[in-house]
């Protein structure tokens, strides 16, 4: 189940501060998770490059443990917007966690 728009908001602030302060992995990046069901999860990262007149607050992937690669992702710069994304998202994790190899197939 997907939280609430204002629930989701308020996590993905939290995740924003949060992500501020966590360390950098072996390749540079910081990510925190917003949800996680099964291989999927749905987190905010800190791209590698930021354009300083692009001001992305909200950057966020889909991502597949098992094959370890980004399904998706998506940039925001305003809340309102990145609720709805990571409102997606999660919804995409939550119907992958239940057949794990839909992505793959073709449409």
């Amino acid at each position: 189940m997907t939280p609430g728009r204002a629930e989701l908001g308020e996590q993905l602030i939290e995740a924003h501060a949060t992500l501020l302060l966590t360390h950098q992995d072996t390749e540079g990046r910081r990510s925190v998770t917003l949800v996680r069901h099964g291989s999927f999860e749905v987190r905010l990262v800190q791209p590698l490059h930021i354009s300083p007149e692009g001001a992305v607050l909200f950057w966020m992937e889909l991502f597949d443990h098992d094959r370890q690669l980004s399904i998706d992702s998506v940039g925001n710069s305003v809340l309102e917007d990145a609720v709805i994304a990571a409102g997606d998202f999660i919804e995409r994790a939550t119907r992958l966690s239940e057949n794990p190899h839909s992505w793959r197939q073709s449409t």
